[in-house]
């Protein structure tokens, strides 16, 4: 769902059979301390954490 929660939310987007869809899967981020983190991967997080809902 994170791919196009923004277009349902917009509208552009209907969610058809929601009934039958499956339950959200956590992920989890595993990654070094903070400081030895490369900013691409800093990104990442950053990006995922965003659709956190």
């Amino acid at each position: 769902m994170y791919q196009v929660a923004a277009s349902v939310r917009a509208g552009r987007l209907v969610v058809v059979l929601a009934e039958f869809e499956p339950p959200p899967h956590p992920i989890h981020l595993v990654y070094p301390s903070a400081r030895l983190v490369p900013a691409k991967v800093r990104a990442f997080f950053d990006l995922v954490l965003g659709h956190v809902t």
